[in-house]
């Protein structure tokens, strides 16, 4: 063994360890990310089947995906349909364009 080849491969370890360590990280900083934005929408959703004017006298879905409804009336989370990633952003309940309504949409919310 050469004088110096020791301390060289303990830098190795360390620059292999420090490599596995940080794509570890940015592996699960993504799926944190994606249960988070998951959550929301599951909270959202949850606020938008309690909505009384989305259902008919019997008890089910109105689909209408045309009658605009404040978020605020109906105590939903105006995050919700926030155009820049609310929990129903893009989906049939959104309003695009708007940061506080929503629409009762064409499916109900499952």
């Amino acid at each position: 063994m050469k004088k110096g080849q020791g301390a060289f491969e303990y830098i190795l370890l360390l620059a292999g360890i420090i490599a596995i360590s940080t794509v570890a990280f940015f592996i699960l900083r993504g799926t944190t990310s994606k249960q988070g934005m998951s959550v929301e929408f599951s909270q959202c959703k949850s606020q938008l089947i309690n909505v009384n004017p989305c259902y008919y006298s019997n008890g089910t879905w109105k689909p209408d995906g045309v009658t605009i409804y404040k978020t605020a009336a109906f105590g939903i989370d105006p995050k919700c349909t926030s155009d820049a990633g609310g929990g129903l952003a893009g989906s049939t309940w959104d309003v695009v364009g708007s940061e506080d309504e929503f629409k009762c949409g064409d499916i109900a919310p499952q």
